[in-house]
């Protein structure tokens, strides 16, 4: 038992882990910089959107969160952000309801 726990090291993984951290929280302080010149300059925007921003920024702290909650958000998300886009494509479309089926078909 003692020659398996004595193979068992962090010294190869602390780097790799360490950089990703790094990486990571540049990721996250763009991002935050990017919500702020949003709110900061965009004030004819609709609503929807400025619900939306807050929830993708919030969904970015979560990466620091359990497995479990970066999963339930991702999916929500993603179901959020496919229906701006059917949305978008719908009412470019003048509210054709052959696209806007094809396009919820994807949800």
């Amino acid at each position: 038992m003692s020659t398996i726990a004595a193979k068992l090291t962090f010294d190869d993984a602390l780097g790799a882990i360490f950089l990703g951290g790094i990486a990571a929280s540049i990721i996250y302080g763009i991002n935050c910089i990017q919500t702020f010149i949003f709110f900061k300059g965009n004030q004819a925007d609709r609503t929807y959107l400025k619900i939306i921003i807050p929830y993708s920024n919030a969904k970015n702290m979560a990466h620091f969160r359990s497995f479990a909650t970066q999963v339930m958000l991702g999916a929500f998300s993603d179901t959020l952000v496919r229906s701006v886009y059917v949305l978008r494509i719908w009412r470019l479309t003048h509210r054709w309801q052959y696209i806007a089926i094809i396009d919820l078909s994807g949800l």
